[in-house]
C-alpha cells in the first residue's frame, strides 16, 4: 500500500511556497520461506519441500540493529515483536504469510524468527536459550493422526524490510518407522501371505525440549501402547521385487507410523501374523513371530539398534524365505530301522 505524504517547504529567497509531493512506501509484509531439514500433520513429510498443508506458529523479536547481525548479539535489548503467531500458505507463492491478518515489517531496525508446526502443537519458547518446549506431549495411537512435529531456530541473523521472504529451515521432532516385507528368493515368491504387523510396548508420551537444532526428550517409562501397523483380513502377498513393483511398506496409513523418539526396551516388539503356502496347495492356519526390536541389528559391522532418534527413518524389513536363512528350514528325513524280531516256531513234523 502506497501513502502519499505532503510537505510544505518553505523556502525564504522564493516568492511563494513550492509543494512538493513525495511517495513513500509502506514496509512490506512479512513473508517466511520454510524448507523441512533432509527428510504435517497426517504422515511423515519426505524430501525438503514444506507441505503446502501445513501452517506453523511464529515467534519474532525486535531490535534496532540493522539487518545481518548475529542473534548472539541482537537479542540482549530485543523486545518480542510476533508472538506465536499463527503463519499459513499464501497460494501460489511458496511463502507462508499471516492467517487472516498480514503483518508488516518494522520501518527501522531488523528482526529475528523461530517457527514450529503444526501450530496446533502450541510450543513454547524461550528466546535466550533459543528453546521450543513442552510438557506431556502425547502422540496419538491412531496413525491416520499422527503428527510429524517440526520446529525451526531462530535464524541465524536477522532479517529487514528489504527481505522478501524469510528462509527458515525446519527439524523434524520425530522418529518415523516402517515395516517392509520381501520373498528371499524365487523360491519364496508368493509362499507367504501377511495379515497383520504390530508394535507393542511404544512410549506415546513424553516432554522435550530443543536447544537450537537438536532436541532432548524424556519419555515416559509407562504410557506405552501398541500401534496397529499394518491390518489386512484378506492378507497381503509377500513378493519378490522388481523395478515395476518396489518392496512395498505394510501400512494401513501410508508413512503414519511416526512415533515419540525413545529408547527400546525389553517390551517393545514387533509381532507379525502370517500364513505360509502348504505343499498340497492350501494355505496354513495364522501362525505368529514376535521380534525384540532392540535385538535387531543395524550397519557394518552389526551392532543392535537400541534407540530411536529424531529425524530418522528406521525401515525393518521382513525377509520372508521358505528355505530358511541358510536352507536349515528344510524339511529332513533321517530314517533308521528296527531291527528285526525273531520268533521261534515250536518244531513242526512233517510225517
Amino acid at each position: 500500500m502506497k501513502k502519499i505524504i505532503s510537505i510544505v517547504l518553505g523556502v525564504a529567497a522564493l516568492a511563494a511556497c513550492t509543494k512538493t509531493s513525495v511517495s513513500y512506501e509502506q514496509p512490506g509484509e512479512i513473508a517466511l520461506a520454510p524448507v523441512t531439514r533432509a527428510n504435517m500433520t497426517k504422515a511423515a513429510i519426505t524430501g525438503t519441500t514444506f507441505p503446502t498443508t501445513n501452517d506453523m506458529g511464529v515467534y519474532a523479536f525486535y531490535n534496532t540493529l540493522d539487518a545481518g547481525t548475529s542473534k548472539d548479539n541482537f537479542l540482549a535489548n530485543s523486545a518480542a515483536y510476533l508472538n506465536n503467531v499463527k503463519f499459513v500458505n499464501r497460494t501460489g507463492t511458496g511463502n507462508w504469510g499471516g492467517d487472516g491478518t498480514s503483518y508488516y515489517w518494522p520501518k527501522t531496525g531488523s528482526l529475528v524468527f523461530a517457527a514450529y508446526s503444526p501450530s496446533v502443537a502450541a510450543l513454547s519458547y524461550a528466546a535466550g536459550q533459543d528453546k521450543f518446549s513442552k510438557t506431556d506431549y502425547v502422540q496419538s495411537s491412531d496413525l491416520a493422526s499422527t503428527v510429524d512435529l517440526l520446529w525451526s531456530p531462530m535464524t541465524a541473523k536477522s532479517h529487514d524490510k528489504t527481505t522478501t521472504a524469510v528462509p527458515m529451515v525446519f527439524y523434524h521432532a520425530m522418529s518415523w518407522v516402517t515395516v517392509q516385507a520381501v520373498a528371499a528368493n524365487s523360491d519364496s515368491n508368493n509362499k507367504f501371505k501377511v495379515k497383520s504387523v504390530k508394535l507393542n510396548g511404544i512410549v506415546n508420551k513424553g516432554s522435550f525440549e530443543t536447544a537450537g537444532a537438536t532436541i532432548d526428550w524424556t519419555p515416559s517409562e509407562t504410557d506405552k501402547q501398541t500401534l496397529t501397523v499394518f491390518s489386512d483380513n484378506n492378507y497381503k502377498e509377500v513378493e519378490l521385487p522388481t523395478a515395476e513393483k518396489p518392496v512395498q511398506a505394510l501400512e494401513n496409513n501410508a508413512k503414519g507410523t511416526v512415533v515419540i523418539p525413545q529408547t527400546l526396551s525389553n517390551d517393545a516388539t514387533l509381532t507379525v501374523v502370517f500364513s505360509q503356502l502348504m505343499p498340497t496347495g492350501d494355505w496354513s492356519a495364522d501362525q505368529n513371530l514376535t521380534f525384540t526390536l532392540n535385538k535387531c541389528k543395524v550397519g557394518e559391522p552389526a551392532v543392535e539398534l537400541k534407540k530411536w532418534d529424531n529425524g530418522k527413518h528406521y525401515i525393518y524389513t521382513l525377509n520372508f524365505n521358505i528355505k530358511g536363512a541358510t536352507g536349515e528350514n528344510e524339511i529332513l528325513i533321517k530314517p533308521t530301522l528296527t531291527d528285526w524280531e525273531n520268533v521261534t516256531a515250536n518244531g513242526i513234523n512233517a510225517q
